[in-house]
């Protein structure tokens, strides 16, 4: 009897254990196909929220540090669309570049503020990856933070050391009658939600002006594109005169569209020509227009930028090649 006993008890252990052990398994398999992406990262700042993501198959190389779009949300640049990632931060990662996402809770964000905050997140980031570059860029006019960050003078005693830096949609200078930034101060954009400055019925809407505006001209739908918008922030006129003549030294390049009427050439060229003149002649700052012109489908406006289901391989190949020099 004791022995029968003692055979059950030896046979429910194992079945216990057996079952304990492919418990084990499953979870780990579970956790496994858990997406390990877009997780924020609480320690690097008190103001702003980091948001990490990581390729499948990660390459030492610099890791990308980009600043919320602010005028669009974060969709814009990482987004599910036929149960596929796109937008620009899921390009990079397929790329094998390692993305992070600056961004902030409040509904206007100080970009001065924002910016006395990059050197303790950049130098974190750098430590985390064992790598003393990083790559700085900027979006739409959320870029306006990585602009005042190039207004500091250049910290030596950092231990991230900025190797290139990128702007997509992003003016610069907008101290230029009829600019974007004087219409939207004289007609009330500043700090407004997108959707409220679209009412149904008025012609000269922001969405009209901004959105709609070359649906005729391209023959495309636009519509899917206001779902991206979000709001408008204060838009500073003039970087020019303030940027940093120890920043000046970094290499960029400056993504537009042709039919770009927020961020257009004129908002950009004129720290493009500085920057050519302050550095000798191989430089490797890029200017890029994203138009027929160069080859693409159609001229982009400022959505294209981001939206356009061929900007992956007719303006972002262009950006990563250039990453890559």
């Amino acid at each position: 009897m004791n022995k029968t006993i003692q055979n059950f008890s030896n046979a429910f252990t194992e079945i216990l254990f057996k079952g304990l052990i492919s418990f084990i398994l499953l979870a780990l398999v579970a956790c496994s196909a858990l997406p390990q992406r877009d997780t924020p990262k609480h320690g690097f700042s008190s103001i702003l929220q980091v948001k990490e993501f990581t390729p499948s198959k990660p390459k030492l190389i610099a890791p990308i540090v980009i600043y919320e779009p602010v005028l669009l949300k974060e969709t814009a640049l990482i987004r599910i669309e036929d149960k596929k990632e796109k937008g620009l931060i899921p390009y990079l990662n397929d790329a094998g570049y390692t993305v992070y996402l600056l961004s902030s809770n409040e509904v206007n964000p100080d970009f001065k503020n924002h910016s006395l905050e990059f050197d303790s997140i950049l130098n974190q980031i750098a430590a985390k990856h064992r790598n003393r570059d990083v790559i700085l860029a900027g979006t739409s006019l959320g870029g306006q933070a990585v602009l005042e960050y190039m207004t500091l003078p250049m910290n030596l005693g950092n231990y991230s050391r900025v190797k290139k830096v990128f702007f997509i949609g992003t003016g610069i200078d907008y101290n230029y009658t009829g600019s974007f930034a004087e219409k939207s101060e004289k007609l009330g954009y500043e700090q407004q939600l997108v959707k409220d400055l679209c009412p149904t019925g008025k012609k000269d809407n922001f969405c009209n002006k901004y959105i709609r505006f070359n649906n005729s001209l391209e023959k495309v739908d636009n519509s899917k594109k206001e779902e991206h918008f979000n709001r408008i922030p204060r838009i500073e006129k003039d970087y020019l005169k303030r940027f940093h003549q120890t920043k000046l030294q970094l290499p960029y390049f400056f993504i537009y569209g042709k039919l770009d009427s927020i961020s257009p050439e004129e908002s950009i060229y004129p720290l493009f020509h500085k920057l050519r003149e302050n550095v000798k002649m191989d430089s490797s700052n890029r200017l890029y227009e994203a138009s027929e012109a160069n080859g693409q489908c159609i001229d982009y406006d400022h959505a294209d930028l981001f939206l356009n289901p061929y900007v992956n391989r007719e303006v972002y190949s262009k950006l990563v090649r250039w990453l890559e020099k």
